[in-house]
């Protein structure tokens, strides 16, 4: 079994800077066994031991079973805090993977991207549709009740459509949920990766790659 203790205190497998101040001296421990089952486990820090979620978001762990693709975050995910990829413990020197994986993050978006932009034009056209087909059927019916009938089918058709889905939120959150998994795998470092530093497998701030 391998044990890596994290803290400021600590200089295995790579020294957290001093001024990581929400890092504690001892912090946190992952322990990889003999069947390369991976732990993180907190040591009881004040300001916590974080993973990030499927959704981009921080949770908060004390004890959880992850894998060398897991974000951990020390302290905060900020300049006082210290956040990589757990399988930098195992090479500290070398970002090659960790830039992969980041690029694999980002086609996964783009996927998402586009199979929203397609859904957004069913939509427009399912929407379109059927409000066309509402109009032309209000001017078969020489009753003024139908010809309301159909004209307030075609309004609720487009005004349930705008309550049920909005593609400009939809396409902003993808695009903020992204923004989430672009940082520098570089724990010294807090740089928001473009997407063309992701293309590159490059920081151009740390010059980490």
């Amino acid at each position: 079994m391998t044990e890596y203790v994290l803290g400021r205190e600590c200089e295995e497998p790579f020294v957290i800077p001093q001024s990581a101040t929400a890092v504690s001296r001892q912090h946190a421990r992952v322990t990889i066994d003999d069947n390369k089952n991976w732990t993180l486990e907190d040591l009881g820090s004040p300001n916590g031991t974080f993973i990030r979620g499927d959704n981009g978001q921080l949770v908060r762990v004390s004890r959880v079973s992850i894998t060398p693709d897991t974000f951990i975050v020390l302290g905060g995910e900020n300049v006082k805090g210290c956040s990589f990829y757990a399988r930098h413990l195992l090479t500290p020197k070398n970002y090659t993977e960790d830039f992969y994986h980041i690029r694999d993050i980002k086609e996964n978006f783009e996927k998402r991207l586009n199979r929203q932009e397609k859904k957004a034009k069913y939509i427009k056209w399912g929407t379109t549709g059927l409000s066309a087909i509402a109009l032309i059927g209000s001017m078969f019916f020489t009753d003024p009740a139908g010809t309301i009938l159909f004209l307030r089918l075609s309004s609720l058709v487009t005004v349930i459509t705008g309550l049920a889905y909005d593609p400009i939120n939809a396409r902003k959150k993808i695009k903020e949920q992204e923004t989430l998994f672009m940082q520098c795998p570089n724990p010294a470092c807090h740089n928001t990766l473009s997407a063309n530093d992701v293309k590159n497998l490059h920081c151009p701030r740390c010059k980490a790659q």
